[in-house]
């Protein structure tokens, strides 16, 4: 599932398209920054806080392509600015790699849970 932390993520579709608002805490490192509902939401990592101080400033958007009245496509796009110094320079050559991965997960892990929803 969705992993924050280590910790498995929400295991019910609800959590994705359910009543949002900005400003609330997602994941425990983001805060919601933009939403329309079965549209898009936007999370930015939380200024100032630990992972801020080590993975930079990240912003990452979801969106809802519909494709037919059954289809949709979801499209993820993730940006960055990598903190500088030695911290930043491990930072570049690792997080992409790791959120690949992880990205690769939660994808899989939506599309389930939104198969199993309708």
């Amino acid at each position: 599932g969705l992993v924050s932390g280590g910790r498995p993520g929400p295991q019910a579709v609800g959590v994705w398209f359910g009543d949002w608002s900005v400003g609330q805490d997602v994941m425990a490192i983001f805060r919601l920054v933009a939403f329309r509902r079965d549209e898009h939401l936007t999370l930015r990592i939380k200024s100032g806080s630990r992972a801020a101080r080590i993975y930079g400033d990240v912003a990452g958007s979801y969106l809802v392509v519909p494709q037919t009245d059954r289809v949709s496509r979801l499209l993820v796009k993730l940006i960055g600015r990598y903190p500088s110094g030695i911290v930043g320079n491990l930072v570049r050559m690792v997080l992409p790699l790791g959120d690949r991965i992880m990205m690769r997960r939660q994808l899989l892990n939506l599309k389930t849970l939104a198969e199993r929803h309708w």
